[in-house]
């Protein structure tokens, strides 16, 4: 028998490492550390409103500036039905703030809150239109070729942005859920919230149609109430 095979593997020692290097990384680690200290300060930001809730039997937003009076009948859960999240021309669930449902009357109403960091108060009111034309005019393209979504329509109001919660427009539409039929309608506000920032909250009823119009009293209820109110720091 021969003798094994030596093994080629030798010792070998790294090369020095090079100043530049080490000042490339340390570079890099006071980068991440200021990144992390940055997120921590949005994240405290963002938590410095105090969480939504009731106050004196009222649905209170702080972080969205507004307040709701829940109407007789209906009550506040925490998950939408997945068919309701996802043919009522809703955005993604994340947005959702408030859902109530009607169990006697098979009704759901959704308040969605969306912020932007544009200052609409200086825009006319005529281009802050036109934008939201252009919007709702793509909507109703891509309802008219859902086999689910019929009858889709939208209404412009013609409300000034001053500031105050007021609806900028209307929408309204049918919609099939297996063999049921149901009547959606939602309706817009916006207003400044928070400095420069806009809220807009959107408010919308899916309803079975044989009980769209008690649904939609407890709906109007809903929107007559709503009120702008205070938030966290330097709030408007």
């Amino acid at each position: 028998m021969g003798r094994p095979a030596r093994s080629s593997c030798r010792k070998t020692t790294l090369p020095p490492k090079k100043p530049g290097r080490c000042k490339f990384l340390k570079k890099v680690k006071m980068i991440s550390k200021t990144a992390c200290l940055i997120s921590l300060v949005w994240l405290w930001a963002c938590s410095s409103y105090p969480p939504a809730g009731f106050e004196n039997g009222r649905y209170v937003n702080p972080a969205y500036h507004f307040s709701l009076q829940i109407p007789e009948g209906w009550r506040q859960i925490s998950e939408m039905p997945e068919w309701v999240q996802k043919y009522a021309l809703l955005r993604e669930n994340r947005h959702n703030q408030l859902m109530l449902n009607s169990a006697d009357s098979h009704g759901f109403i959704v308040v969605q809150g969306i912020k932007s960091r544009l200052d609409l108060a200086d825009m006319p009111s005529s281009e802050i239109q036109a934008s939201f034309v252009k919007i709702l005019s793509e909507r109703a393209k891509a309802a008219k070729g859902h086999a689910r979504i019929q009858d889709y329509g939208y209404t412009i109001e013609q409300n000034a942005f001053d500031g105050d919660p007021r609806p900028l427009f209307r929408e309204q539409w049918t919609l099939r859920h297996g063999y049921m039929q149901h009547r959606a309608c939602s309706s817009t506000f916006l207003y400044g919230c928070h400095r420069s920032e806009t809220c807009k909250v959107r408010l919308i009823l899916v309803s079975d149609r044989k009980f769209f119009d008690r649904n939609y009293r407890g709906y109007t209820e809903l929107l007559d109430s709503l009120d702008k109110t205070g938030g966290g720091p330097d709030s408007l």
